[in-house]
């Protein structure tokens, strides 16, 4: 069995270390920034006469699945989620208050997730925080 030259082991060490690097910059992108969670276990406000609530800035509509739009009647969920820092929703810190047609939360989420907001506030710095969100739709 022959190994490999010196010149192939080197590539193969700048290729892992490459992927590597390549791995951990996408990882840290990947990584909520670090902030001040303003919010309890509960997901309350800890202390909510500091905090100024976050302000949904814009995103998507739901992209509603046609049948659901077929159905020509109103429709309505209201969700809570977790607007971290860098005005991202948190969707593993959302949850559902109310709904219409229970096929309405994937795309709502969907689009959730495409949005933007002005994070919330505590103490003069960018702080997570939760906000209800409602997404209605009337049929024409």
């Amino acid at each position: 069995m022959t190994h490999p030259g010196p010149h192939l082991r080197r590539t193969f060490i700048l290729l892992a270390a490459t992927l590597a690097l390549v791995a951990s910059q996408a990882s840290a992108q990947n990584k909520p920034a670090k902030c001040v969670d303003a919010t309890t276990a509960a997901g309350r406000p800890a202390r909510p006469e500091l905090l100024t609530p976050p302000k949904f800035i814009g995103g998507p509509k739901p992209d509603y699945p046609p049948k659901l739009l077929a159905a020509k009647k109103p429709l309505a969920i209201q969700m809570e989620v977790l607007v971290w820092c860098d005005g991202k929703v948190v969707t593993n810190r959302s949850r559902v208050l109310s709904v219409t047609d229970t096929s309405m939360i994937r795309p709502v989420v969907s689009a959730l997730l495409l949005s933007r907001f002005q994070p919330g506030v505590m103490n003069g710095k960018p702080a997570a925080a939760t906000v209800v969100v409602t997404y209605r739709h009337r049929p024409n």
